[in-house]
């Protein structure tokens, strides 16, 4: 089975106000990096708006499966990002 992850980045937007376009590019790129870390290597992370990513996951045998690869990934976005510490932003993960 295939499941379809949206990850919406809550705040890009007051990052890129407060600090800069440089540190909102900053963020997402942090975020994709992290992303795709708490993916498998079969998983397709790709950025698919401005503040917007789909994760495909593949190989899922059972809804637990998708539970497990969204919470790392869920976990992975609530880490500090350098220069964005003031204006955090968050994930949004459907």
């Amino acid at each position: 089975e295939t499941a379809l992850v949206v990850v919406e980045v809550e705040r890009l937007a007051g990052l890129a106000t407060t600090h800069g376009a440089e540190a909102a590019d900053h963020a997402l790129a942090t975020l994709a990096a992290r992303l795709q870390a708490a993916t498998r290597g079969s998983d397709v992370v790709a950025r698919v708006g401005v503040d917007r990513f789909a994760v495909l996951l593949t190989g899922m045998a059972r809804a637990d499966d998708v539970r497990v690869v969204v919470d790392r990934m869920r976990r992975a976005g609530l880490a500090p990002i350098a220069g964005a510490t003031e204006a955090p932003i968050e994930l949004s993960l459907r």
